[in-house]
């Protein structure tokens, strides 16, 4: 049985089933999710340009790519850097989310509330990774990853839209 994307993992029964990266990453998904409930415009106005906008924005960029090529260097270096890799995938995951919410200061038009929606069950769905490698189901644990790679690449899709039509709009007014 051979984990998703790797050939040299095998799955095995987890005995833990929270880690830090989880809790940490929960409690920051229920802070965003509060926060988009208190102070999230729902206005279907985009925001004007801003310099803390540009800067967020950048670093989403920056942070999607690095998630990217994450697996890339996995692969490269010895098979017992595999968990130093996935909490670094956690950890920036966590800080997506949370750049995220300081970036999309209102729901603008549909692209960016899908662009968000996404992200948050993107996040919903990663922290549950741990649980469904705990059953030891090996279709569960491929469900999972076919799932959750399909919706980072949707993800990756609407980001680069929006940045097109960021850059459209702001270049036409």
């Amino acid at each position: 049985i051979r984990y998703p994307g790797s050939w040299r993992c095998r799955v095995r029964p987890m005995t833990r089933k929270l880690d830090l990266t989880t809790i940490v990453g929960l409690v920051v998904l229920a802070g965003v999710a509060l926060g988009l409930y208190a102070v999230y415009d729902f206005s279907s106005v985009p925001p004007a340009r801003s310099f803390m906008g540009l800067v967020t924005g950048y670093a989403l960029a920056f942070a999607m790519v690095g998630v990217w090529l994450l697996p890339v260097f996995r692969r490269r270096g010895p098979p017992r850097n595999l968990e130093a890799h996935k909490v670094i995938h956690r950890m920036i995951g966590i800080g997506i989310l949370v750049v995220l919410f300081i970036h999309a200061r209102s729901a603008g038009h549909a692209m960016l509330l899908a662009l968000m929606a996404g992200t948050l069950i993107m996040a919903l769905l990663a922290f549950f990774q741990v649980q469904v490698q705990a059953m030891n189901r090996p279709v569960l644990l491929t469900i999972w990853w076919v799932v959750h790679v399909g919706l980072a690449a949707a993800i990756s899709v609407m980001a680069i839209l929006h940045v097109y039509a960021q850059y459209a709009y702001f270049s036409a007014v």
